[in-house]
């Protein structure tokens, strides 16, 4: 629904600049689980050096249960291996 000329816009839309708008092509192509595991210690470093609200709506698009489950199992991994040192 458009909004009228009175109404005051508050969508993402005059947030994110231009660039950052994702084409229906872009949105069908799935990453792969792989590809997505290797960018996280790049994506965690952007994210907390210089948060904005267009980085979390990018990184949005390629958030997965599949890879929440992966690092919590890593993080389990991780943790058992030191508590038996």
């Amino acid at each position: 629904m458009p909004n009228s000329p009175y109404q005051e816009q508050t969508g993402l839309e005059e947030l994110l600049p231009t660039d950052h708008v994702i084409s229906s092509t872009q949105a069908d192509k799935v990453p792969s689980l792989g590809r997505l595991l290797s960018q996280l210690p790049r994506r965690y470093f952007n994210t907390i050096v210089k948060p904005s609200l267009a980085r979390y709506t990018a990184d949005k698009v390629d958030a997965s249960w599949s890879l929440v489950w992966i690092q919590l199992v890593a993080w389990a991994i991780l943790d058992a291996m030191l508590g038996y040192w």
